[in-house]
């Protein structure tokens, strides 16, 4: 027997219940349309365009990187590089690994050999000559391999001409150092240390004197060399 107000008979609510949530539409997460997450379109993630990824970022990063200066660890006298070639790790982290310049390069990673990191990162020998002691040819080179102690005090060690590094360093075989018989004339002079006569050449025969100085006689046969000069032994001066 409840009463009702006659003038609250005739209202009616304007619209249906809903059980959406405020501030949604069709049941979608808030702030988003049709189910999409917020900010993206078509199920893509957020800040992306269809899921797709872009290397735009990583390529530039290792375009930059190229024009930088990096150790180069595959050298056996050291250096630094630029141009690109440096490992990956590298080019994900320039700051600490590369530099702008060769000389901060080199400070960085070559300190105790300075100068033959320089020498060597220019991709070419510094021209200068220097006596190869571990090899076997009793020469001079200038293929930048010098070692170390030469490299960091080149007014001892290193030359401009090869003549001037093998007077200086090979005086006893400055001819064979050279390495050219330029001027030999293949004739026979008496070599006064073994009492032989020998022939002024340049080569490793038994029988090449290297170049006869200027005072030496000079004889057209070994036999004639040995007869005037060592006319006491001859047999002896005749044998190697």
């Amino acid at each position: 027997n409840h009463l009702t107000h006659p003038a609250l008979a005739n209202l009616k609510p304007s619209t249906s219940p809903s059980k959406t949530p405020p501030g949604t539409t069709g049941g979608a997460a808030p702030g988003t349309t049709g189910g999409t997450a917020n900010g993206a379109t078509g199920g893509a993630a957020p800040g992306t365009t269809g899921g797709a990824v872009t290397t735009t970022n990583s390529a530039a990063s290792s375009s930059a990187a190229d024009s930088l200066y990096y150790p180069d660890w595959t050298r056996r006298n050291g250096g630094c590089k630029t141009g690109g070639g440096q490992p990956t790790y590298m080019t994900l982290d320039p700051a600490t690994w590369m530099k702008a310049s060769l000389d901060k390069c080199c400070e960085l990673y070559f300190g105790w050999m300075l100068n033959q990191c320089k020498g060597a990162s220019a991709g070419s020998s510094s021209g200068l000559w220097y006596p190869d002691w571990a090899g076997t040819d009793d020469t001079c080179k200038n293929d930048g391999n010098e070692p170390e102690y030469m490299a960091l005090n080149p007014d001892s060690w290193m030359h401009s001409l090869k003549q001037s590094c093998c007077e200086a360093n090979y005086g006893w075989i400055v001819n064979e150092c050279i390495g050219s018989s330029a001027g030999a004339s293949n004739k026979w002079f008496m070599v006064w240390d073994g009492y032989k006569c020998k022939q002024d050449c340049v080569g490793n025969g038994p029988s090449c004197g290297g170049h006869a100085n200027s005072w030496d006689e000079l004889f057209d046969t070994r036999s004639a060399c040995c007869a005037s000069k060592a006319a006491w032994n001859p047999a002896g001066c005749l044998v190697d």
